[in-house]
C-alpha cells in the first residue's frame, strides 16, 4: 500500500548493496528489492522473491488507452531496457510474435515517429508498441493469449457493455440512497472516517484506520501484515529522501565511498527490504478485517449500521466489476456474498429505513436489470480468470524453454510483463505458486481514462473467421509481417495505410 505513494519519494538511482550499485539483472533476479524503479514515470505496488533460479517478472499494469498512461509506460519500459538490457516483452491481445521492427522499414523515420505519435494518441497504439517504433532498442514483443479464450473474453465484454449503463444508473441511486442512510445511522467518527478515506492517499487512509483501532483498544496481534506495515511505515518517516537522492548521485560519481557518506540512502535500501518481505495481499484481506473490526467497535453492534455498510461494500464490488475494475479477489468476494445479497431484499430494507426517515423521494423503484445483468458478469470475469491461467502457462514455456527464433542456450533471465491491471491479483498467485519473482509497477496517469474510446476500440477486434479483422492496435499487423516475411502484396498494404494514417487491418486468414 504505501509503496504507491513512496516510491515518488524515492531515490531514482535506486538503492545498493555493499556500496556498490546493483544495475545487473542477475543481481535484480537474486533481490528484487534493489530494483531501481522509474519513478518519474511509474510506481511500485508490489516486489516478490521467488526461487534461486528462477526467472523475474516486471510486470507493468496497462492504463488501456489513456494517453498518460501509455506515454509513461512507453518511458517506464524504456528506463527498464537501458538499465537492465531486458529485450522480452510479454503482452496480451496478441499470441504471436508482435515486434514492429518491419514496420519501420517502410517510411523514413521522422515519418514512422509522426505516425505512432498520432496512433498512440487515438489509442491506437500502445505504450511498448510506441516504444518500439521511435526508438532503437532491440524489443521481442510476445503475445501470450489463447485467441480462442480471447476472442470469448471480448464478446462477453460486448455483452456486458450493452447492458451497463442502465445497471451503473441503478447502483448510483442506491449508493444515493445510503449515503442519507449512513448520515443519520452512522457515528460521527464514521462518517468523518469515509470522508476522508475517499481523498487518494493510501498512506493517509492506513494512519486514519489504525487511530480508530488504536482509539477502540483493539489487539492487532492477529493482524501482522498490518503491525509490519506499521513499522515500515514508522521508518520511512526517519529517511530524508532529499539527502538520500545526493547521497546516489555522490555514489555514482565515486562507487569507492565509505558506508558512513550515505546513511540516508542505507535507511533506504534497509526499508525496501523489510518493505519488499510484507505480503500486500494479506495486507488487503487484514485491512478489511481490521476495517469490519472497527465498524462493529463503533457502530456498538447497530444491526442497521452494520447491515447499511455490508450492503454498500456488496454495492462498491458491484460497481466496479461494471466499470472493469474488480480484481479476482473482489470476483471471488462478489461470488461468495451473492446468495445474502438479493436485490429485492436489500433494496426492500433500504427503502424501508428511508421512510422510516421520511426521506420519501429517495424511495427506489425496483428494477430486475441486475439479476439480468448477472451471466454476462460472471462469464466475463471466468474468461479473465481462465486467460491468466493461459497467461501463465505460455510465461512459463517462454521463460523455461525459449522462443523458437531464440537461441536454445539464451533462455530469459527476466521478462516485462504487460496486463491490464485486473489480472494483477490472479497473476501474482500463479507466479508466487511457480516459484517467479516479480516486480509490480503501475504507469502513472495523470488524466481520466475514455472509456468509451477504449471499448470501440477493443469491441471493433470482434472477429468472424474467413473475414478481415479491425485491431485497436498494430500489434497484429506486426504478427502477420513477422510470419510472412515482408510479403510485398502485405507490405504494400500496410504502407498504404501507415501514409493515410489509418489503424492497420489484419489480412484474412486464407492470405
Amino acid at each position: 500500500m504505501l509503496c504507491q505513494e513512496a516510491a515518488y519519494s524515492a531515490p531514482y538511482e535506486g538503492p545498493l548493496t555493499a556500496g556498490i550499485l546493483k544495475d545487473s539483472i542477475e543481481e535484480t533476479s537474486k533481490d528484487p528489492s534493489i530494483f531501481q524503479v522509474p519513478n518519474h514515470f511509474s510506481f511500485l505496488k508490489d516486489i516478490h522473491t521467488g526461487q534461486a533460479g528462477k526467472p523475474l517478472i516486471i510486470h507493468i499494469q496497462d492504463a488501456h488507452s489513456n494517453l498518460s498512461g501509455q506515454e509513461n509506460l512507453s518511458k517506464t519500459v524504456d528506463e527498464i531496457i537501458k538499465r537492465y538490457q531486458i529485450r522480452l516483452v510479454l503482452v496480451e491481445g496478441g499470441a504471436t510474435d508482435g515486434t514492429l521492427d518491419t514496420l519501420k522499414t517502410l517510411a523514413p523515420a521522422p515519418n514512422i515517429q509522426q505516425t505512432a505519435k498520432k496512433l498512440l494518441m487515438e489509442g491506437k497504439l500502445a505504450g511498448e508498441e510506441y516504444l518500439n517504433l521511435v526508438s532503437d532498442h532491440k524489443m521481442k514483443i510476445q503475445g501470450i493469449e489463447d485467441m480462442a479464450l480471447y476472442q470469448e473474453s471480448v464478446e462477453s465484454y460486448s455483452k456486458l457493455c450493452k447492458k451497463r449503463e442502465r445497471i451503473l444508473e441503478y447502483l448510483e441511486d442506491i449508493q444515493n440512497a445510503l449515503e442519507k442512510l449512513k448520515g443519520k445511522l452512522y457515528p460521527a467518527e464514521l462518517l468523518k472516517y469515509e470522508r476522508d478515506r475517499k481523498k487518494d492517499s493510501l498512506a493517509l487512509n492506513f494512519k486514519a484506520l489504525c487511530f480508530l483501532a488504536e482509539d477502540k483498544q483493539i489487539n492487532l496481534s492477529p493482524f501482522p501484515a498490518i503491525q509490519a506495515l506499521k513499522a515500515v511505515q514508522e521508518k520511512e518517516t526517519k529517511i530524508d529522501f532529499n539527502l538520500a537522492n545526493l547521497e546516489q548521485a555522490m555514489l555514482i560519481k565515486d562507487k569507492d565511498l565509505p558506508a558512513e557518506k550515505y546513511p540516508n540512502l542505507l535507511k533506504h535500501r534497509e526499508y525496501l527490504k523489510e518493505f519488499s518481505a510484507i505480503d500486500l495481499n494479506q495486507i488487503q484481506e487484514e485491512w478489511e478485517m481490521l476495517e469490519d473490526r472497527v465498524y462493529l467497535e463503533i457502530s456498538s453492534g447497530n444491526a442497521d449500521a452494520l447491515l447499511i455498510r455490508a450492503i454498500d461494500r456488496y454495492l462498491g464490488v458491484l460497481s466496479a466489476a461494471y466499470r472493469i475494475q474488480m480484481t479476482t479477489k473482489d470476483f471471488d468476494f462478489f461470488k461468495a456474498n451473492q446468495p445474502d445479497f438479493s436485490t429485492i431484499s436489500y433494496q426492500a430494507f433500504v427503502n424501508r429505513k428511508l421512510m422510516e426517515l421520511e426521506y420519501f423521494d429517495d424511495v427506489i423503484a425496483y428494477q430486475n436489470i441486475l439479476e439480468d445483468g448477472r451471466k454476462a458478469l460472471e462469464d466475463f470475469y471466468e474468461s479473465v480468470n481462465q486467460r491468466d491461467f493461459a497467461f501463465m502457462k505460455n510465461i512459463e514455456k517462454i521463460m523455461e524453454n525459449g522462443l523458437a527464433t531464440e537461441k536454445a542456450d539464451s533462455l530469459p533471465k527476466a521478462a516485462l510483463l504487460i496486463t491490464g491491471g485486473y489480472h494483477t491479483r490472479h497473476l501474482e498467485a500463479l507466479m508466487k505458486d511457480k516459484g517467479y519473482s516479480y516486480i509490480v509497477l503501475a504507469p502513472i496517469v495523470t488524466e481520466k481514462t475514455n472509456q468509451q474510446k477504449y471499448e470501440s476500440l477493443l469491441l471493433s477486434e470482434v472477429r468472424k473467421e474467413g473475414k478481415k479483422v479491425e485491431v485497436s492496435t498494430v500489434r497484429m499487423a506486426g504478427a502477420v509481417m513477422n510470419e510472412y516475411r515482408i510479403h510485398q502484396t502485405v507490405a504494400r498494404y500496410c504502407q498504404m495505410l501507415w501514409s493515410e494514417f489509418l489503424a492497420l487491418r489484419i489480412l484474412p486468414a486464407s492470405f
